[in-house]
């Protein structure tokens, strides 16, 4: 159940964050955000969190990083990580970023062809659009623009059209980090932790501490070395 609520909180910010940034008054887009909140905060009341987490608090505590920054700034590096070992629920997160992969073919397809959603439709707050169309930024009357689409509703998870079907790990990990990154550009938020307070000479210390707990790396995929720790760290100081 937790996989499901985690791919329709990505299809939500990835739909709503943008517009919410661009337009702070934007009532719709902020009880979209808050609704993505209280579904995150459902998944990790059932799962808790990984080594993305484990590794943000040192950017936090360290560099002044807020939190849900640091957070970002680790995706790309332990995605790809995640990408060998569950590349299923991978490539959902990647096409409910804008990037598909064909689980039976292992290559790119159209996003807007599968487009899919998780629940029915939420109706619109008062005044505000129906949470049921895609909507332009700046479109007056987002029922009858012409930039307006509305999206066919599905019970199935994207990325997933064949339980019994395994995406090619190496694409999903290419797909992932090309969907990261193009939602970071939209956003303005550049993926390179030393462009946020991050110093090289930090790495070294935060991959030792990482490493000696193991708290860090509850419900983590995979076994890490000491060495794997830090490259993962100098590929987020990258932006890589």
């Amino acid at each position: 159940m937790s996989d499901v609520l985690a791919i329709e909180v990505c299809r939500l910010v990835y739909e709503w964050l943008p517009v919410a940034l661009e337009e702070p008054a934007n009532l719709e887009a902020r009880s979209q955000m808050l609704y993505a909140a209280m579904l995150s905060g459902c998944v990790v009341a059932q799962t808790g969190t990984t080594l993305v987490h484990g590794m943000g608090y040192l950017y936090t505590i360290e560099c002044g990083i807020p939190h849900g920054l640091a957070n970002a700034l680790l995706l790309t590096p332990l995605f790809r990580e995640n990408a060998k070992h569950c590349p299923q629920q991978v490539a959902a997160i990647a096409q409910a970023l804008g990037v598909h992969t064909d689980p039976h073919l292992g290559a790119h397809t159209d996003p807007a062809a599968a487009t899919t959603e998780l629940f029915p439709p939420r109706g619109g707050i008062k005044g505000g659009v129906s949470s049921d169309t895609k909507v332009v930024a700046g479109a007056s009357d987002p029922a009858t623009a012409p930039t307006a689409q509305r999206a066919p509703h599905s019970s199935v998870a994207p990325g997933s059209p064949d339980p019994g079907a395994q995406p090619d790990p190496e694409r999903v990990s290419e797909d992932i980090v090309i969907a990261l990154h193009n939602f970071l550009n939209t956003l303005g938020v550049s993926p390179a932790a030393r462009d946020h307070g991050l110093h090289e000479s930090q790495i070294p210390n935060m991959a030792v501490k990482t490493h000696t707990d193991p708290s860090r790396f509850k419900n983590q995929h995979g076994e890490f070395t000491l060495y794997d720790i830090e490259n993962l760290y100098k590929k987020s100081y990258e932006g890589s």
